[in-house]
């Protein structure tokens, strides 16, 4: 999820996860899941980039990423919180 707010000359962004914001000139995201070291991402792209994939295999591949995201999220990896859901957006300020 991501949102925007202008406050005059000023862009808030609001971001949850590892989403992607391309804005003119500039490509915001926030890259903390794509640190985490977890098998199943690393195998769904190989997958995708051999030219397999959309298969039931991926599916289950991303139903397994999905899962041990989640348990990372909760095992507090550093980098990585959500006591809360207000704490676990990174806000981005901006200029224009």
């Amino acid at each position: 999820m991501a949102i925007l707010r202008r406050r005059d000359e000023h862009v808030d962004v609001l971001m949850l996860g590892d989403n992607l914001l391309v804005a003119p000139g500039r490509t915001i995201t926030d890259p903390r899941l794509g640190h985490l070291d977890i098998p199943e991402s690393h195998l769904y792209k190989q997958r995708l980039a051999t030219g397999t994939g959309f298969d039931d295999t991926h599916r289950g591949l991303l139903v397994a990423l999905q899962r041990r995201r989640a348990q990372a999220l909760r095992n507090g990896r550093p980098g990585i919180q959500l006591p809360s859901l207000a704490t676990s957006f990174t806000w981005i300020s901006s200029g224009r």
